[in-house]
């Protein structure tokens, strides 16, 4: 699907955020402007104020998975707008040690961990009304991140970035799992879906097969 189309189709806007240069993305129906708000990393007065530029109707938060830097915007936009955080089962654990994650990683403290409202899990169509984003989870880089795919879109987390993936030296990450993940979700995705990562810039699963040797090793398999 050509941006062009998908803008017609799904609004998305990347708003970079926080030290380690999070995407926080807002999704929203271009008639509706229901969205969700996915991985609201930092800054969330900068992610509220674009939401109230556009004129979008928040629903809800989605994280792709729970590592902090993905987090610490979430408590002030459950508050601002009154929505529930939902997350991949399994990610409770990284929630609630975000905060002292951070306090280790930045030197600050961030305030207490957000609280959970629901659990995201497999085959789940987390997207707003009118729109579809299912959740497959992918296993890997977190204890079960998952990622979202919708028509012609794929929102990665930290899985797949534009030519590479994501870390597996991680507490709770595996470098077989995380391949294991991107086999299945990624390797059948058409060469002109949109990927949307949890950091860089956007690109598509063609320029993967064509660049990333992580996915070039999987199809040579």
């Amino acid at each position: 699907m050509a941006p062009q189309e998908l803008e017609k189709r799904m609004i998305v806007e990347r708003l970079v955020v926080g030290p380690l240069q999070v995407n926080c993305y807002l999704v929203a129906h271009p008639e509706t402007r229901e969205a969700i708000i996915v991985d609201p990393g930092d800054d969330p007065d900068r992610i509220s104020a674009r939401v109230r530029e556009l004129g979008l109707k928040p629903l809800r938060i989605v994280n792709t998975h729970c590592h902090f830097d993905h987090v610490l915007g979430v408590q002030a936009l459950k508050e601002e707008f009154g929505i529930p955080f939902w997350i991949p089962r399994g990610e409770e654990g990284l929630v609630q040690v975000a905060p002292q994650v951070a306090l280790e990683w930045l030197g600050t403290a961030p305030g207490p961990a957000p609280e959970v409202d629901a659990l995201i899990a497999e085959g789940q169509n987390i997207a707003p009304p009118g729109l579809t984003l299912v959740v497959h989870e992918a296993p890997g880089h977190s204890p079960n991140g998952c990622v979202f795919v919708g028509e012609g879109v794929c929102f990665s987390g930290d899985v797949v970035f534009a030519g590479s993936i994501g870390r597996y030296d991680l507490p709770g990450a595996d470098f077989n799992t995380l391949m294991r993940s991107i086999r299945r979700i990624f390797l059948p995705l058409p060469d002109e879906t949109i990927i949307y990562p949890g950091h860089g810039p956007p690109t598509t699963m063609g320029q993967e097969r064509r660049w990333n040797p992580f996915i070039q090793a999987l199809l040579g398999a």
